[in-house]
C-alpha cells in the first residue's frame, strides 16, 4: 500500500513537473513568436518605405531666359526657367537643385560664352561647374578665341543626402557672360534621380 502511494506521488509529481515544463515551453514559444511577430511587421514597414522611396520621380531640366546672361565671380548661375521640374526641387530663383531624398543623381550641364563683339582675346573663355554644396564634381569651358560658338558640356553622377544642394556655378574670380535665350537654351543645367537609398 505504501509502495502504491509513493508511486502515485512520483506519478503526480512527474505529471506536475511535465506540465509546468510544458508551461515554460509555451511561455518560451509565445516569447519567441511575440519577437519573431515584431521583426516581421519592421521588415513590412522597410519594404513599404522603400518601395515608396523607389517610386519617387525627381527631374528637372532648366535654362536661362535672359540673354545675355551676367554672373559674378564665383557665383552660382542662375537659370530661370525650367522647362521640367518634377518634385519641384529646382529653384529658378536661386539656381540651387535640392535633394527631396536621399540617393543616387545624375547631373549633366552646358555653357556658352555670350558671342557679343569681341573675340579673339583671353577675355573669349569663360568656365562653369557642377557644385554639390561647396564641392566641385565637374567642369568645363567655353572658348571663343578661335572666332567659333564654342559649347561646353559636364556630366556628374554623385550621391546626396536629403537636402543637400547642387548648383551651376560661375567658378572664376572674374565675372562671366553667358549664352541665355528662351528659344535657344545653349547654357543648360538637368538632373534626375537615379534610386533613392
Amino acid at each position: 500500500m505504501k509502495s502504491a502511494v509513493i508511486s502515485s506521488l512520483v506519478c503526480v509529481l512527474l505529471i506536475q513537473g511535465r506540465v509546468m515544463a510544458d508551461e515554460d515551453a509555451w511561455m518560451t514559444l509565445s516569447q519567441q513568436f511575440a519577437t519573431m511577430n515584431a521583426e516581421i511587421q519592421a521588415l513590412k514597414a522597410r519594404t513599404s518605405q522603400l518601395t515608396a522611396s523607389n517610386n519617387i520621380t525627381v527631374a528637372f531640366h532648366a535654362w536661362s531666359t535672359r540673354n545675355p546672361l551676367n554672373v559674378a565671380a564665383q557665383s552660382p548661375i542662375i537659370l530661370n526657367h525650367a522647362a521640367t521640374n518634377i518634385g519641384n526641387a529646382y529653384n529658378t530663383l536661386t539656381g540651387m537643385f535640392t535633394a527631396p531624398v536621399s540617393g543616387l543623381y545624375d547631373f549633366q550641364a552646358s555653357i556658352m560664352r555670350f558671342q557679343g563683339n569681341g573675340k579673339g582675346n583671353a577675355n573669349d573663355l569663360i568656365r562653369g561647374a557642377i557644385y554639390v554644396e561647396d564641392v566641385m564634381v565637374a567642369i568645363t569651358l567655353s572658348d571663343l578665341r578661335t572666332g567659333y560658338l564654342d559649347h561646353g558640356s559636364m556630366h556628374a553622377i554623385v550621391h546626396l543626402d536629403a537636402g543637400q544642394e547642387a548648383y551651376l556655378k560661375n567658378p572664376d574670380d572674374k565675372a562671366h557672360v553667358y549664352f541665355g535665350h528662351l528659344q535657344t537654351p545653349y547654357t543648360t543645367f538637368s538632373g534626375f534621380l537615379i534610386k533613392a537609398d
